[in-house]
């Protein structure tokens, strides 16, 4: 059995927040590839050739709400939403609070406020996936909002 046959999602509408690079733009295309429609969001203005991609930095609530308005011209539910957006920053020490509140205020809650906003148009049959990272479990030095953010999503 081919995996066309067991995971069909052809006319699917999906969102996929963090589509501009990475694992959210390969997810993004390969998605497409499979029939999907696919709304890419994402701060970087990314011309893709194979989904559509909407430039939106999902920490500002009237900007997701006027990008979901324009996905929502392009179609009448969303089957599902994808959250990879994932930021990462370096810090000195008079920036540690700040790069800290950065992380947590993109990597988690930017990413509740957009599933509740999509919760509100999506498919009865819909679903959210966030995507984590292994140092949300194990950690590693340097990164304590990076951490603490994918910790909480995997929590």
């Amino acid at each position: 059995m081919k995996l066309e046959e067991i995971f069909n999602i052809s006319g699917k509408n999906i969102i996929v927040a963090g589509s501009s690079r990475g694992i959210g733009k390969y997810l993004s295309e390969k998605l497409t590839e499979l029939g999907a429609h696919v709304y890419g969001i994402s701060r970087t203005n990314l011309k893709s050739k194979t989904f559509k991609s909407y430039s939106c930095d999902i920490n500002e609530k009237v900007e997701v709400e006027i990008t979901l308005e324009k996905i929502l011209n392009e179609c009448i539910k969303v089957d599902c939403l994808i959250n990879v957006v994932g930021i990462t920053k370096k810090y000195t020490e008079d920036q540690y609070l700040s790069v800290f509140k950065d992380s947590i205020n993109t990597n988690l809650t930017s990413l509740y406020q957009l599933s509740k906003m999509v919760s509100g148009i999506m498919s009865k049959d819909g679903c959210i996936l966030n995507f984590c990272s292994i140092g949300g479990v194990q950690g590693f030095p340097a990164n304590p909002g990076y951490v603490a953010s994918k910790g909480a999503l995997i929590a």
